[in-house]
């Protein structure tokens, strides 16, 4: 288990200075990855898609992230904290 977790530190790393990205931008996407770590070209795609998303909008990942899992019976809580997120972002 500690070895899975040095791989993926390691990875990320790699990843984040590929995509010239925080790593722990990459980190928080790839827990959503199987076994936690950006193994394939199409995670990488999709890691380099989540940071465009992410430059073009302002938001970070866990913002997007966030804005993903929005459904029409979330919380209105839930929606605040996007639309703030986005306006703060529109802001800056």
């Amino acid at each position: 288990k500690r070895q899975l977790a040095v791989q993926a530190q390691t990875c990320n790393a790699a990843v984040s200075a590929l995509l010239g990205w925080r790593e722990t931008e990459v980190a928080l996407l790839t827990e959503l990855l199987p076994q936690k770590t950006a193994k394939t070209v199409a995670h990488i795609d999709w890691l380099r898609r989540a940071q465009a998303v992410s430059l073009e909008t302002g938001l970070n990942a866990a913002t997007l992230l966030q804005a993903c899992s929005l459904t029409a019976d979330s919380p209105e809580a839930d929606w605040q904290a996007v639309g703030q997120a986005a306006m703060a972002a529109v802001r800056a």
